[in-house]
């Protein structure tokens, strides 16, 4: 195993680990094209939200089935439907987080 450098919020920690905590994120368009390069990915959220979040993502985790895939949907007038633990506001994009153990390792 190799020793690498986690940042964690701002901090630099060792950690040992075999590197198959990864995560790929991707965008989107409207039409279906894949548009992430030159692209990022901003997420804003209240303490209450990062909460919400992180206690489904690790439900989600604990329960894992390869390809299960969860939305979230912003809000609309009419509808204020809270998914993965948050309401997502009417301006934010959807967002879908999905299970996938075919990512490998990191530095594949």
């Amino acid at each position: 195993m190799d020793i690498h450098v986690v940042k964690l919020n701002n901090r630099s920690i060792n950690v040992d680990y075999d590197g198959r905590n990864v995560l790929r994120a991707r965008i989107y368009n409207k039409e279906g094209d894949e548009i992430t390069d030159g692209s990022f990915v901003l997420i804003e959220a209240s303490k209450e939200g990062l909460i919400g979040l992180g206690s489904e993502i690790i439900r989600m985790a604990y329960e894992f089935k390869n390809g299960y895939h969860e939305h979230i949907s912003p809000i609309r007038e009419s509808l204020y439907l809270e998914n993965m633990g948050v309401f997502a506001t009417s301006d934010s994009s959807e967002i879908i987080i999905s299970c996938n153990n075919g990512l490998g390792k990191v530095g594949d």
